[in-house]
């Protein structure tokens, strides 16, 4: 798959779970429940609230796979065509497009053999080096 046809796959995704009255209610219901089971767990202790903390992260992740079930109708095609590591961003509501880019940037250019595996794998690290603001040494290059 292209990665422009990706960006704009991403970018449609991006815009659907955020007008989606669906996608709203999973969010604002994932929210909810990420601060109750939080709340919780500062009382683990109590059998009570450990038992509440297990409700809650059991609701947590059956809505979780609800959301991904749903998405992956509603895109069914893409998800289907697109590398399994790019749905699971989608799924995991981690898409960072910059970095996206940059990557599929430089698979492309692998692939077009441009650049070798080596040369790809020290660009990215030294693009997430630079963004990050981290000093010149921080990851060992190969």
């Amino acid at each position: 798959m292209e990665k422009e046809t990706i960006i704009k796959y991403l970018h449609l995704i991006e815009e659907f779970k955020n007008k989606d009255s669906k996608m709203i209610e999973y969010k604002t219901k994932l929210e909810f429940l990420s601060k109750e089971t939080a709340s919780l767990y500062a009382h683990k202790e109590d059998p009570e609230a450990q038992e509440r903390l297990n409700e809650t992260t059991s609701q947590h992740e059956a809505l979780k796979k609800e959301k991904e079930t749903y998405l992956k109708e509603k895109f069914k095609t893409f998800m289907e065509q697109c590398p399994k590591s790019i749905v699971n961003m989608i799924l995991d509501d981690a898409v960072n497009f910059e970095l996206l880019e940059h990557v599929l940037t430089q698979v492309k250019n692998y692939k077009e053999g441009n650049i070798t595996y080596s040369d790809g794998l020290n660009n990215g690290l030294e693009f997430i080096r630079k963004v990050n603001n981290l000093p010149d040494d921080f990851f060992v290059k190969q």
